[in-house]
């Protein structure tokens, strides 16, 4: 069955308190020594001294090492006041224990657009049939608040390239294109202005088609963009919805 994410935004004055993402970073004192043999060296000595860390995933990084991110309190709390303040939610999960409720609903990560704003994005899981049941909804209350959710779909992009479907490590392009002009420069050392700018998918889309089908006089980031509405369709379309 697959799982796809929805958005629940809400403010962070009443929910953010002194929540903190737990990471824990694990480094080999021995060189040679690959993320694996760390990550299996860490297993032994959890279930030798049986840790119960609530691990959520583990990330490879240079060196053998390893970022572990562990469960975190207040994100258990959040699940449970949206549970209990959300009655048709609460009856549809009641009875179900802890790993049936992990697979219908479960806290992913949050987003917080800059220091200065206190919006807070909260991204969850879902099952199919609970996101049935949400869909009936047009607010979720979390805390004091009413908020509005929407889907959150999840597009992977290269900043290296600036196209679609990959990320940077496993970009084969040779040089950098800019995300606002599509010239061959990092696209933090962009000097021109918003007019000049030039999306460099509908750009490639329209060389490939060998005519101006696409608009290009905007970044690759507008979320207008023609190309990206495509990538955004889909994916939707490879979702489970039912």
């Amino acid at each position: 069955m697959k799982i796809y994410s929805s958005v629940l935004r809400t403010n962070g004055k009443q929910l953010d308190g002194n929540t903190s993402k737990i990471l824990v970073i694990i480094k080999p004192k021995k060189s040679g020594i690959n993320s694996k043999q760390t990550t299996n060296e860490v297993k032994k000595i959890a279930k030798k001294y049986k840790l119960n860390t609530g691990v959520k995933s583990i990330k490879d990084i240079s060196n053998g090492g390893l970022i572990i991110d562990c469960n975190n309190k207040e994100e258990s709390e959040l699940v449970n006041d949206i549970i209990s303040k959300n009655k048709v939610i609460g009856d549809y999960l009641k009875g179900k224990s802890e790993a049936q409720l992990s697979s219908e609903f479960k806290f992913r990560f949050h987003l917080r657009r800059n220091s200065s704003n206190q919006n807070k994005t909260y991204v969850f899981e879902l099952s199919p049939q609970l996101k049935q049941i949400i869909n009936k909804m047009q607010t979720i209350n979390i805390g004091w608040q009413a908020c509005a959710w929407n889907d959150f779909i999840h597009i992977i992009r290269c900043f290296k390239c600036n196209k679609f479907g990959h990320k940077s490590a496993d970009c084969k392009e040779s040089h950098d294109s800019c995300g606002l002009c599509s010239e061959s420069h990092k696209t933090k050392d962009c000097k021109k202005q918003e007019s000049e700018h030039c999306c460099i998918n509908c750009k490639q889309f329209n060389s490939i088609k060998q005519q101006a089908i696409l608009a290009t006089n905007h970044s690759s980031f507008d979320k207008s963009c023609e190309s990206f509405k495509r990538i955004k369709n889909i994916i939707i379309s490879k979702i489970d919805y039912d």
